[in-house]
């Protein structure tokens, strides 16, 4: 009798919320909030702000039937924002604001039951992020005197990344969804390659924006290092090459093919023994996932490269056997890696506290054998190694924190292997893909730390919250798009109980 009354209970509760809430109530509060912000504003002779939420209402209702374009315009429009050369109020709203009101336009499209959604569960990955977060900004908080501009470094480098991660869960895409991404891609990709070879070979001429001290001939596009430039360019051509083969056809796939060759080039050309080593693994990793397409283009690239490298890029290739031998570097990453240790040994379990590895790395320097630290160590020097950074900054802890959603992501990738189709654009391929992409960050970040690279942080999280989202949705046979409707009528219900959202 009382589950009877219970559950009489919540109907109301949801017959209220959709018969009255959602079409009275809200739109009036959110016309009498706007009005009070309208006349606050023009009040204050801000016109201009005015002018702004005025013309973004219509945006947010655009967004709304969409909110991954979000994504897109975040993927397109990061790589061109050099983040120490553009003005704050880009930066804003490019990378700090985009993505969050991505995510919170298809909560609130949820709420307000305005579209058709998939039912995404709240699981031990998401909470795991929002506990890493939570004990970040407690870290902040505690071990340093002005916290604001570490908080801010939590919210670009961590909170945004995860967002992304959550946004492309809550997304759920089909296959349609997927393929529209093809062209931001190609845009990216060719643009990197570019742009690569430009600031190369004529760097003089190269806008203001990206006239950054680069890292002397090693290619690296928009970006001031050759490794998050290569990671850029791997997630590219890896989505561009499955693409040419599912789907493509005839000279556009011969297109985005010399597109995977140009971008092979550029990981070549960053002169980065971290990046070879990560490339190697991806090419072993694409002659499984395609053997035959992958041994054509191999046997078509070979004889090609060998051309090149005795006549035009003849330099090139001396100089990358010079990389492969030189010593100063591993001496000095040998130093700088023992520091990192150190710290880490120093405070195992919470850490130094977040974004403060670089306040006390100089402490622990010393000479290594044969390794001594230079003075440019001691000034300039940081970690090359992210799990080193985490493990200094926030422990082990925090580290398990981090990377949980990553093991669980690879449980859920294994479990649901065998029930995806082994061959077309939406199957095994397509998911292999975006793991070899995952193994080239999680190699190339052992040689240099990712903390620097906001935009790269993104696209990981981002490539782990779509495998998240594929898998689970073949892992249920793909029920969600079946029966849209039926899923979203019980969305509100779902929502009332915390289950699921």
């Amino acid at each position: 009798m009382n589950s009877l009354k219970h559950y009489d209970e919540r109907n109301n509760l949801s017959h209220l919320w959709d018969a009255v809430l959602l079409p009275n109530a809200l739109p009036a509060l959110a016309g009498i909030v706007l009005g009070i912000v309208l006349a606050f504003l023009i009040a204050r002779g801000s016109w201009l702000s005015a002018l702004a939420i005025v013309a973004a209402s219509p945006a947010a209702v655009s967004l709304n039937k969409y909110p991954a374009a979000t994504i897109l315009l975040w993927f397109v429009l990061m790589p061109f924002l050099p983040v120490g050369n553009v003005p704050s109020p880009v930066l804003w709203v490019v990378h700090r604001a985009l993505i969050p009101l991505g995510l919170g336009l298809n909560l609130l499209s949820r709420i307000l039951r305005t579209g058709k959604h998939s039912l995404v569960s709240w699981g031990l990955a998401e909470w795991s992020m929002v506990i890493y977060m939570i004990l970040a900004i407690f870290s902040v908080l505690t071990t340093i005197k002005s916290p604001l501009l570490y908080i801010y470094q939590l919210y670009d480098r961590m909170f945004v990344a995860f967002t992304a991660y959550w946004l492309a869960r809550f997304w759920s895409p089909d296959a349609r969804a997927l393929k529209r991404f093809i062209v931001p891609v190609i845009i990216v990709a060719i643009s990197e390659i570019v742009i690569g070879f430009w600031a190369k070979y004529a760097p003089h001429t190269l806008p203001s924006v990206w006239s950054f001290t680069r890292m002397g001939d090693r290619m690296s596009g928009t970006f001031s290092n050759p490794t998050p430039y290569a990671y850029t360019l791997i997630l590219c051509m890896l989505l561009l090459f499955h693409y040419a083969q599912n789907v493509a056809r005839g000279a556009f796939r011969v297109f985005l093919l010399f597109i995977f060759g140009a971008g092979m080039m550029c990981i070549f050309l960053t002169f980065t023994r971290g990046c070879w080593l990560s490339a190697i693994i991806v090419l072993i990793g694409l002659l499984i996932v395609y053997p035959k397409p992958t041994l054509v283009l191999i046997a078509i690239a070979v004889p090609i490269i060998a051309s090149l490298a005795v006549t035009v890029l003849a330099d090139e290739v001396v100089f990358a056997v010079q990389r492969l031998t030189i010593q100063e570097t591993v001496d000095s990453r040998i130093v700088l890696a023992h520091a990192g240790k150190q710290m880490f040994y120093a405070k195992p379990i919470l850490g130094w506290g977040f974004g403060s590895y670089d306040r006390y790395d100089w402490q622990f320097l010393e000479r290594i054998e044969g390794a001594v630290p230079t003075t440019w160590d001691v000034r300039h020097g940081t970690s090359h190694n992210t799990y080193l950074t985490i493990l200094a900054e926030m422990g082990v802890v925090g580290f398990l924190l981090q990377f949980l959603p990553l093991f669980l992501c690879f449980g859920a990738t294994v479990r649901s292997w065998s029930q995806l189709p082994r061959e077309g654009f939406w199957s095994r391929q397509l998911i292999a893909s975006l793991w070899l992409s995952v193994v080239f960050y999680l190699i190339s970040s052992q040689v240099i730390d990712m903390r620097f690279f906001w935009y790269q942080i993104g696209l990981f999280w981002l490539t782990l919250g779509l495998i998240s989202s594929l898998v689970q949705t073949d892992w249920q046979s793909g029920a969600e798009h079946k029966d849209n409707n039926t899923l979203t009528d019980r969305s509100t219900d779902a929502i009332l109980r915390g289950n699921v959202i």
